[in-house]
């Protein structure tokens, strides 16, 4: 079953909050663990998404999972295809920091403790997915450039932009900012998957790492 706190969260802060897995275990009823646990064996968000062509036993061999949760894990998958389906807006192609703020800004928007999520983008600059990577303080979550990159490998992303917010109101990045914008850049060029941006959103303004020469 869901456990209360999940649920208070998801009705306090909204549901955009929420991690994969959480909104994995609201969805189906299931625990938090055992939601993480069938990600991990399906391969993510992309091995869920197929969910609805696999066959019902193949998924009641996850952990935790009976014949019950299978169907409804096919049921919530195969809906989330017929939505994509019935036709959605393409993503916006990103060229500058403007545009990230114009997109990321309303999600960030009040939020009261620090987001972090990752744009992955393709080979033409259009966002194709936007991943949570954590909540709380760039100095005190462990956000490291190993887990965004085995994400952004896994989309096969051409490149990527960090965005996260300032509860306080003010952009300026931190020690802790600029640091792991250094590490991501880094990585980065190892990888061949380029770090186009960092920008820190506070209140109705924003900084661009990149605009401001900090990586």
């Amino acid at each position: 079953m869901v456990g209360l706190f999940l649920k208070e969260r998801a009705e306090l802060y909204g549901t955009t909050t929420l991690m994969d897995s959480e909104l994995l275990a609201c969805a189906a009823g299931l625990e938090i663990d055992t939601a993480q646990r069938v990600l991990d064996e399906l391969g993510g968000l992309k091995g869920l998404r197929n969910a609805h062509n696999a066959h019902t036993a193949q998924l009641t061999m996850l952990p935790g999972i009976g014949l019950g949760k299978a169907l409804q894990i096919q049921a919530i998958t195969e809906l989330a295809a017929r939505m994509l389906a019935a036709g959605t807006p393409p993503q916006p192609v990103i060229k500058s920091p403007e545009d990230v703020f114009q997109f990321m800004g309303p999600r960030l928007h009040g939020l009261e403790e620090e987001h972090i999520y990752v744009l992955l983008l393709n080979t033409k600059n259009r966002v194709q997915s936007v991943e949570l990577i954590a909540k709380g303080t760039l100095d005190g979550v462990a956000v490291h450039p190993r887990e965004i990159y085995k994400t952004a490998i896994r989309n096969c992303a051409a490149a990527i932009i960090m965005v996260h917010n300032h509860p306080s109101g003010d952009p300026s990045p931190s020690p802790g900012d600029i640091q792991i914008t250094y590490r991501l850049a880094e990585a980065g060029r190892l990888l061949g998957i380029e770090l186009l941006d960092h920008v820190v959103v506070g209140g109705d303004t924003y900084v661009s790492l990149k605009q401001e020469g900090m990586f």
